[in-house]
């Protein structure tokens, strides 16, 4: 089932993006969950979150277009290739359309190549390189 995160998911949202390489603490979850510009769903199996995808719309500023970006999208590792992933893909996609956006857009480590070929098959295009520097 997917629906959306809540403060008390807190803990198993933290074990899956421990498995991302963040080590979140439970105050920024907290703040996260809270932050009204982003939505967060889940992949509940009853008895554990099986995957999350986290979002943010915002507009692109050259031509006023919304984009939807997905901030985070994990599966829990041993149940990856079952099709988790791919539905909260289309979970994204569907809350893009709503919010009236033009474009799904994530962006990936240069040394994920699972994931790189993951956003392939779902239909997702490399388009630009992104740059970053710490402040």
């Amino acid at each position: 089932m997917i629906r959306q995160a809540n403060i008390d998911d807190g803990p198993a949202i933290g074990k899956l993006l421990t498995q991302l390489g963040y080590q979140t603490s439970p105050e920024i979850l907290e703040s996260m969950l809270d932050d009204n510009r982003q939505a967060t769903m889940v992949f509940d199996s009853e008895d554990e979150l099986l995957g999350l995808i986290a979002l943010i719309i915002f507009p692109y500023f050259p031509t006023g277009e919304q984009i939807c970006r997905i901030t985070a999208l994990v599966t829990e590792k041993d149940k990856r290739g079952k099709g988790i992933g791919s539905t909260l893909i289309e979970v994204a996609r569907n809350h893009a359309k709503k919010h009236g956006c033009q474009l799904l857009e994530v962006t990936t480590s240069l040394s994920r190549y699972q994931a790189q070929e993951f956003y392939a098959k779902n239909g997702f295009e490399k388009r630009s390189l992104r740059y970053t520097l710490e402040v």
